[in-house]
């Protein structure tokens, strides 16, 4: 889907807003690759699979959009980026999603982890790609798992001993 979607900016302020990627409204069944950079999500809450999005404020555009106050506890997010805001206002998707809290001035102690199957240290390159204005990165361990040649539990194991994740 790459681009801009039209329901944010017909409606760039979507306070209360439920957005639904698991075919209800607005949304189709997942929302891949989107930037929410135009859109100003509070109290919004959100359904369904979400991969490659970033939410918030875009570095390059600042004021253009902004989260805060959204509840992600029941969608499905991978490889997701939390921009701009307080990260404390959001409620973040559950096992089998885990999200990393403040992670691109840490990007080194995660890279280092000793992460399970072949392609773990990536994530470390990924965040330090990031923008530093990103406050949470959210992936998938099934997905992850799945891409790494391991398994969702020795994901966990890993994540579970770290400081500043939330899963």
């Amino acid at each position: 889907m790459g681009g801009r979607d039209s329901t944010t900016e017909a409606n760039p302020a979507c306070n209360g807003t439920s957005w639904s990627a698991d075919g209800g409204h607005l949304l189709p069944k997942e929302l891949k690759n989107f930037r929410w950079d135009t859109a100003h999500l509070k109290g919004c809450r959100f359904k369904g699979r979400f991969t490659g999005n970033d939410f918030g404020e875009w570095p390059s555009a600042p004021g253009h959009g902004s989260i805060e106050d959204c509840d992600f506890s029941e969608a499905h997010v991978d490889w997701s980026r939390f921009l701009g805001g307080d990260a404390r206002t959001l409620r973040f998707p559950r096992w089998p999603c885990f999200t990393f809290l403040d992670p691109f001035p840490r990007w080194k102690e995660l890279q280092a982890l000793p992460w399970p199957g072949d392609k773990g240290p990536i994530i470390g390159d990924v965040l330090a790609a990031g923008p530093p204005s990103t406050v949470a990165f959210t992936l998938s361990a099934t997905k992850l798992a799945k891409w790494c040649s391991t398994t969702p539990e020795a994901i966990k194991a890993i994540v579970e001993k770290v400081e500043g994740v939330y899963f």
